[in-house]
């Protein structure tokens, strides 16, 4: 999932020490914030009976003499952010507190002096001994030992009257960090104390700021470079072997529009969680210029056997966003254009990791198979667009609807395209044209613009079948021969993924909750109002058993089960005996 993104290049230079307070000194105030600068940041490590991080903002306030600072509501399907943070105080020039009005549980009002510059500080507490292994857990600021994780969407203050697309000049100082043998890195750079952007706040706020026991891999690419920050020691593979997969999926990327004009793009990999053999888990976040990744530590490169893609495929997935969805942006609301933006980027994850090597035409045709089955078996297949405004963030189901539905429009408009052209032309020029009209004309997408445009590229009659899909919610019709002649088509029943409870709500609770009578799971012996001590559960997968470890009448039960419901008829696809080296340009 990506992905806010800016037209404005950022700029990072390396600066002295005047400006930035020492290590482990509270702030007397802002007295010192230069003429050139709209704010400065700080992170401060404070090493005393507790470990923790004091985030200050310094800014000129309003004109009028009353401004307000504020953290985000939600971001990414997680709320409260203001719950994350302590020990808020604003102050004025002379260093001063200043009376706080909370006008919102979100924001923080103060009256000063027109103009003057103030202070927001507050402190970012420990949050365990690991990072939790959940959306909560990933997302929310992160302080362990030998780990500070924070995204700025979710743990950044700002002064709301600097908000908006006007490019600020921004300082960023780190404190105490390198004293204490801490490496720090951020979406803007690798400066261990101090550095200077020049961005729009919200853009800044999409960014990562990570700091603690770090490898910093640097690997030279065309153009620039990539910056890879690695947390953890207990990993199933090695530093190297990571840093070569990324490499490749960002070259290909950079390749594919033939974009090198930004000089560097940033990964940062933490562990989530407790090792667990049985367990694997992967996660991440598009950012400015940088991939934030969330593995658990059992997690491998390699693909897990029908895993499909994988951590190649998230890693694919996510950098490819870094065009569609930055700089191809969308028109608000975004959630009605997540069909392009997530469902097309799942189709260019596959196909630029077939290109490059990392995956095979058969494991492209599983991949393939694997989302198609999952559209035509989701509950939800046949809502509307605005279901997703809706429910993306409140449903697992409709969640993954924009995924598939517009992977499978991805794939039935790459062939349309070529077959309108007499093969001249296919949905990447379709792609490399958005790009163009977004960097050169700041043209932003919507669901009416992407369906005009791809009617200019087909047929009126296509454009309206893709809005009917899209828009709609009409089934999609897949014919036999749409990847002709490398990849050949046919109909098999599959059954639909039917956990047999509520997934989310037990897995929240840790509680059985929605438990369906006569379900594989009611089979198995779950039943409502089970404790929950454990569990494995593969969202999507038939083929691989839900395991659940419940408390039974005061006793531990593992239970077992397969997630099958009704069979469906879907679309599958295999390679064609006989198909050339060819076909991992086609596809």
């Amino acid at each position: 999932m990506n992905a806010r993104s800016s037209s404005v290049r950022f700029v990072a230079v390396a600066w002295g020490l005047a400006g930035c307070t020492a290590s482990g000194v509270r702030s007397r105030g802002p007295g010192n914030l230069p003429p050139d600068l709209d704010a400065r940041y700080t992170f401060e490590l404070v090493r005393a009976a507790e470990t923790f991080v004091r985030v200050r903002v310094e800014a000129r306030g309003t004109r009028e003499g009353e401004t307000t600072f504020a953290i985000q509501e939600h971001w990414g399907g997680v709320e409260h952010f203001e719950e994350g943070i302590r020990a808020v105080e604003v102050r004025d020039r002379a260093g001063r507190a200043l009376s706080v009005e909370r006008p919102a549980s979100n924001r923080w009002s103060v009256r000063h002096a027109p103009s003057e510059a103030i202070e927001a500080s507050y402190e970012i507490a420990p949050t365990g001994t690991e990072v939790e292994d959940s959306r909560e857990g990933r997302y929310r600021p992160v302080l362990v030992p030998s780990l500070f994780h924070l995204i700025g969407e979710t743990g950044l203050l700002w002064p709301e009257h600097l908000e908006g697309d006007e490019p600020r000049a921004i300082e960023v100082c780190w404190r105490g960090f390198e004293e204490a043998g801490w490496k720090v890195i951020s979406s803007f750079g690798a400066e261990p104390t101090r550095f200077r952007v020049s961005r729009s706040l919200p853009d800044f706020r999409h960014a990562l700021f990570l700091a603690g026991d770090l490898r910093l891999h640097r690997v030279p690419l065309p153009g620039g470079t990539l910056d890879v920050a690695i947390a953890g020691t207990d990993w199933e593979f090695t530093d190297a072997a990571f840093v070569e997969m990324a490499t490749k999926i960002v070259e290909s990327g950079r390749d594919f529009f033939d974009d090198h004009r930004y000089p560097t793009f940033r990964i940062s990999l933490i562990p989530v969680g407790k090792k667990d053999p049985r367990s694997h888990s992967l996660g991440g976040t598009g950012l400015v210029d940088s991939f934030a990744l969330f593995l658990r530590p059992s997690t491998r490169l390699e693909l897990e056997p029908g895993g499909g893609r994988g951590l190649r495929g998230l890693l694919a997935h996510e950098l490819f966003h870094h065009w569609n969805g930055q700089r191809i942006e969308r028109v608000e609301p975004e959630p009605l254009v997540y069909w392009f933006s997530e469902g097309f980027t799942d189709f260019y994850a596959r196909r630029l990791l077939l290109r490059s090597g990392l995956l095979t035409p058969e494991e492209y045709a599983a991949d393939l198979n694997e989302s198609v089955a999952g559209y035509f078996t989701s509950p939800v297949r046949n809502e509307p667009n605005e279901r997703i405004l809706a429910d993306f963030w409140r449903n697992g189901d409709v969640e993954k609807l924009p995924y598939r539905r517009g992977d499978v429009v991805a794939v039935l408009t790459d062939a349309a395209i070529r077959k309108a052209s007499g093969g001249a032309r296919s949905l990447d020029d379709f792609m490399r044209d958005l790009l163009e009209r977004a960097t050169s004309g700041g043209e932003k997408v919507s669901t009416e613009s992407l369906v005009e445009g791809i009617g200019r590229a087909t047929s009126t009659e296509f454009a309206e079948r893709i809005r009917r899909i899209v828009v709609d919610g009409e089934t999609a019709t897949i014919e036999a021969d749409v990847l002709e002649p490398c990849l050949e088509g046919r109909v098999e029943t599959v059954a639909a993924f039917e956990p047999g409870f509520d997934v989310e709500a037990s897995v929240k609770a840790k509680v059985a909750t929605g438990v369906v009578e006569g379900s594989e799971a009611h089979r198995a012996g779950l039943r409502n109002d089970q404790a929950l001590k454990g569990w494995s559960i593969s969202h999507g997968r038939t083929d691989l058993p839900i395991e659940l470890t419940v408390v039974d009448s005061g006793a531990e039960r593992r239970l077992s089960f397969f997630p099958r419901g009704k069979p469906v008829p879907v679309p599958r696809f295999r390679v064609r005996p006989g198909a050339g080296e060819e076909c991992r340009a086609r596809l």
